[in-house]
């Protein structure tokens, strides 16, 4: 689900009520606007885990690309080890 603009935002609050209603045993959030991650998160009673929604859901998802700064990517590295890494063709 995702909530880049206020009424996607607005509407992925109603969509991820509808969907905790169906009992799934988490929910991810992809890309919401501030604030809302944490909206959604305290709202609900089941996870909510974020993919690049904040630090304010349940829990991230960190791709180990980015986090490794292998590939270019918009969120910050954890870590530089790109230049020991050689890869063979």
């Amino acid at each position: 689900m995702q909530g880049k603009t206020k009424i996607g935002a607005e509407r992925l609050l109603a969509d991820a009520q509808a969907v905790e209603r169906r009992a799934p045993i988490l929910l991810v959030l992809d890309v919401c606007r501030p604030l809302w991650p944490k909206r959604i998160s305290e709202q609900l009673t089941i996870p909510a885990i974020g993919i690049g929604a904040g630090v304010d859901c349940d829990g991230q998802v960190l791709v180990i690309y980015d986090m490794l700064g292998v590939t270019p990517a918009s969120v910050r590295a954890s870590a530089r080890i790109s230049s020991p890494i050689r890869f063979r063709p």
